[in-house]
């Protein structure tokens, strides 16, 4: 008799232990898991970032040329204005824009 109370306390003491393990492996498991998400995360916003960083600059470049230019255009319209000469062909009178930006 005590030998089958020593095999079911060593089968709960083995079953016990399995349950053990395999819950410590499936806590590992879904650990790997997130921080494999996270940083999966983390480098989506890192080049979101650097995107976002290059647009924005891109727009300043941009803001400068276009004011720049578009004040040249107008100072070209008012000395036309003030000497007045007709425009005839917009594309003689008006100085062209044009847009160029790196990236």
């Amino acid at each position: 008799m005590n030998d089958y109370i020593n095999f079911i306390s060593l089968g709960i003491a083995f079953c016990s232990l399995v349950i053990v393990t395999s819950v410590f492996l499936h806590c590992r498991k879904i650990e790997k898991k997130c921080n494999y998400y996270m940083a999966k995360s983390i480098r989506e916003q890192d080049s979101l970032v650097k995107e976002l960083e290059r647009i924005r600059v891109e727009k300043e470049m941009m803001e400068k040329v276009l004011k720049a230019e578009l004040s040249e255009a107008v100072r070209a319209t008012i000395e036309n204005k003030e000497t007045g000469e007709r425009m005839t062909d917009p594309m003689t009178h008006t100085p062209r824009i044009d847009i160029t930006y790196f990236i």
